[in-house]
């Protein structure tokens, strides 16, 4: 670890290395991101078919020194959401021919993808994580009962005590951004067809777009 720190050792050295350990029994404790829970699973299973694992919030970690007592934190950082201030003055019109400004636009967008209903949980993925707490219920339940997301279970209810501890979450709900995205990249590509017209690409690009955007939303909903 030491090596790999100072850039002496590359990840995949690094990798390798720590993987040939765990198959041979020689590491018993690891550092995780919740992104790499699936991973070490799968390699602990394919190992030793009843692994005895378990999760710990590293938050729960009492450091006592000369100095002062405390708490490890877990993950440091954040997200936002931001308008530019340059567009405030633009005005524009809806479908419905009502004016609205660009600002007023922005702020309905940030509203729909801030949603709780749209909130993730953890997924097994990324590790993306909701701090609502009718998300988080849920979200340890259905893996509670799922046979083998058992340890997603604790590792929600783990991340969930750093929360409420005073610790810091790994992200919060900015999942449903991944969706509008890939909706807009998918059919910006889709409509670029070079024997249509600018204006028939601008309503292909409408229809497509809006038919994934309110298909994946409407799938993307917990419960």
């Amino acid at each position: 670890m030491r090596e790999a720190t100072y850039g002496k050792t590359s990840d995949d050295a690094l990798l390798q290395a720590l993987t040939a350990k765990i198959k041979a029994g020689e590491t018993v404790m690891s550092v995780l991101g919740p992104w790499d829970l699936q991973s070490y699973k799968t390699l602990m299973e394919e190992n030793d078919r009843t692994p005895n694992l378990g999760i710990a919030s590293i938050s729960s970690m009492q450091i006592t020194n000369t100095v002062a007592d405390g708490k490890l934190s877990g993950f440091a950082g954040g997200y936002g959401y931001v308008v530019k201030s340059t567009i405030s003055n633009k005005v524009n019109q809806t479908n419905d021919g009502d004016e609205i400004t660009k600002t007023q636009a922005a702020m309905m967008v940030i509203d729909e993808l801030a949603k709780k209903d749209y909130a993730t949980d953890l997924a097994k993925g990324d590790g993306k994580y909701s701090t609502y707490q009718d998300n988080i219920d849920k979200a340890y339940k259905d893996f509670s009962d799922t046979e083998g997301m058992e340890l997603f279970a604790q590792a929600i209810e783990q991340i969930s005590f750093s929360y409420n501890d005073g610790g810091v979450t790994a992200r919060p709900n900015t999942s449903l951004f991944d969706i509008y995205w890939a909706a807009w990249a998918d059919n910006y590509r889709l409509s670029m067809n070079p024997a249509w017209t600018l204006d028939h690409a601008k309503t292909e690009f409408r229809k497509l777009f809006n038919n994934k955007w309110d298909t994946d939303k409407a799938a993307y909903v917990w419960g």
